[in-house]
């Protein structure tokens, strides 16, 4: 018999969604679909100390989704998804399956046969070279698509933010997202104190309070809340943590950004210049194109001039040569004359 174990990841600091994931680790564990495994309940998960610890984290979890077993299929679940209603488990023909694989690093929600070759040699290469590089960048799996029974019953992540339901009202499943929500409630795995929570702590859309009301009211289809509540907020994925806000107040950093800042304006202001030198000039290209027919016409009789002056050269040339020598030699030449003859 083929065992199936459901791998999800489950750590996350929104308090809504992790009573929306344990909602849907229940309904899978109640309909015998296979073993949960929790991630916030995994210890000595691989860890690497030279990269960030959530890198380190994420890495750990595919890690142990892609490790080798026998008749074992795993099913790789993310924080972010919004569950959907799963059928019975079959295989599906290729050793994983992704909606787009590029490396193990790049994995989302995927399922994997922990049965196949590739799965052993993937272990074998990080047995031989464990370090983050070459086990994040492995990309020698064969892929699929996601299986019917994973998606055919709307279940979706949420990998872009804007596609998160607790972060956008505009989100495609926020309907979807906001049943769950609910039968966590009915259940006791979350209450309105624990969505205010969340939105002191920054962690959901403030509009997010509406919905859930609006839904406890019985209301099947929620208009759109006031999204005015939304305008300030920022998912923490895009915040800047405390330690990059300090960095960004040094002074320091402060005169360095005002010296490339003011280098980048000098060289945008002689750009401009030059920019504005070349709209002048093509602003003259017109005048220009519609002058050459009249210039073209003019060729012939300047042409023609040139030929007449070539022709008048030579004559010009004495008679000027004599008008030279009529102005400057000639009455020197007759003063002299003039000196000898009253000296006979």
């Amino acid at each position: 018999m083929t065992l199936v174990r459901f791998l999800l990841d489950d750590v996350t600091p929104c308090k809504t969604q992790q009573a929306v994931l344990s909602v849907f680790a229940g309904d899978i564990e109640q309909r015998a679909l296979g073993t949960v495994v929790r991630a916030s309940q995994l210890m000595g998960i691989h860890q690497w100390a030279d990269v960030p610890a959530e890198s380190s984290r994420r890495l750990g979890l595919r890690l142990l989704a892609l490790q080798p077993g026998l008749e074992q299929l795993t099913v790789f679940l993310p924080a972010h998804i919004v569950p959907g209603s799963l059928e019975l488990v079959t295989p599906w023909g290729s050793a994983l399956a992704a909606g787009k694989f590029s490396t193990v690093a790049d994995l989302d929600m995927f399922a994997v046969s922990n049965t196949s070759q590739e799965v052993h040699r993937f272990q074998e290469t990080v047995a031989a070279n464990p370090d983050y590089e070459t086990v994040s960048r492995y990309a020698e799996f064969t892929s699929s698509p996601l299986p019917d029974w994973m998606v055919s019953g709307g279940l979706t992540s949420a990998l872009q933010l804007t596609q998160r339901p607790w972060y956008s009202a505009f989100a495609p499943t926020r309907l979807q997202w906001l049943r769950w929500v609910v039968r966590a409630m009915e259940q006791g795995r979350l209450d309105l104190y624990m969505v205010e929570e969340d939105i002191r702590a920054g962690l959901i859309r403030p509009s997010l309070l509406a919905d859930v009301k609006a839904v406890l009211e019985g209301t099947i289809t929620p208009l759109l809340p006031d999204l005015t509540l939304d305008v300030l907020f920022t998912p923490p994925e895009r915040r800047l943590t405390d330690q990059q806000y300090r960095l960004l107040h040094l002074a320091e950093l402060q005169m360095r950004t005002f010296k490339i800042a003011k280098q980048r304006s000098a060289n945008k202001l002689a750009k401009l210049g030059l920019l504005k030198y070349l709209v002048y000039v093509l602003r003259k290209l017109p005048r220009l194109a519609m002058r050459v027919p009249r210039l073209a016409m003019r060729v012939p009789r300047l042409a023609m001039k040139v030929a007449r002056l070539a022709k008048r050269a030579p004559s010009f040339a004495l008679r000027s040569a004599y008008d030279i020598y009529s102005m400057t030699f000639r009455p020197v030449v007759r003063l002299i004359r003039q000196q000898i003859n009253q000296r006979k």
